[in-house]
């Protein structure tokens, strides 16, 4: 079914945000275009003097927003719901407390098999720089085992961790001129490139979701923990958080509930 011009603005206008507690985060528009130099899937909290930086910025699924039938946040978890063709493909998005590592799952829930092709798109750059600054010549993607890595410019490395029926296919592109339209209405410089060094391409099949997870932390700190535990710890930590809240806010579905989840995502404990 045809989104009409004025759903599809709305959509583009409402913005999800996943924060981890320490100043990094991850943040775009239900439909997953990218408007603001903000926007990126995940923004580190790095040490100074980095700061916040933009090391993944886009991951192209193919999801349209014609196919789109729901969002919302569930216990602070960001989650869309698409559906085409007697297909329905669950999405939800987290960010683990205190890592600068973003977890994106989806979820076969109705129809299939199919095929999913996610393309990563990168421009390393603080989350305040023009989105116009020119991008590294040496951005390098290498493979070690069931784990990728991609380095620039000397900035730490963002590693990906995979689980599920998912390959990689490289073949490096560039995205050239994106616009970004919310800095372009800002009066800022409002086109860029990206990079990118191939597709994941991943098999859905009913029960066995795939995962991919990006972080700049050691391998040893993101291995610990399951994609599936990282929603289950995001979830539990929203519970604790509104058991220990004023009763105005324990209602799990009121607005109460919603103000505190929301509220918690603008608190950050600053690292050095």
């Amino acid at each position: 079914m045809p989104v009409s011009d004025e759903t599809r603005r709305t959509l583009v206008e409402r913005e999800w945000l996943v924060t981890n507690g320490i100043g990094g985060f991850a943040s775009g528009t239900i439909t997953g275009e990218t408007t603001r130099r903000y926007h990126g899937l995940l923004v580190a909290a790095l040490p100074n003097p980095l700061g916040r930086m933009v090391m993944v910025t886009a991951l192209d699924d193919g999801l349209a927003p014609a196919d789109l039938r729901d969002f919302r946040v569930v216990g602070g978890i960001p989650t869309w719901r698409y559906e085409r063709d007697g297909v329905a493909i669950v999405k939800r998005i987290t960010m683990p407390h205190r890592q600068n590592t973003t977890v994106i799952e989806y979820t076969l829930d109705e129809g299939g098999p199919l095929e999913l092709r996610l393309r990563p798109a990168f421009h390393f750059r603080s989350y305040e720089a023009a989105v116009s600054e020119p991008l590294h010549a040496d951005y390098t993607w290498a493979s070690d085992g069931p784990r990728f890595r991609v380095t620039a410019g000397g900035l730490p490395a963002v590693r990906f961790f995979l689980e599920g029926a998912l390959q990689f296919e490289a073949r490096e592109a560039r995205r050239e001129q994106l616009l970004f339209a919310l800095e372009e209405s800002r009066g800022y410089q409002a086109r860029g490139d990206l990079w990118s060094p191939g597709t994941f391409v991943a098999r859905l099949e009913s029960g066995m979701p795939v995962a991919i997870m990006a972080s700049t932390e050691d391998v040893e700190i993101v291995s610990a923990i399951s994609a599936a535990e990282a929603f289950g710890g995001a979830r539990e930590r929203n519970r604790r958080m509104i058991t220990l809240a004023p009763p105005a806010a324990r209602d799990g579905d009121g607005i109460g509930a919603e103000l505190l989840t929301a509220a918690d995502q603008v608190i950050v404990e600053a690292g050095g």
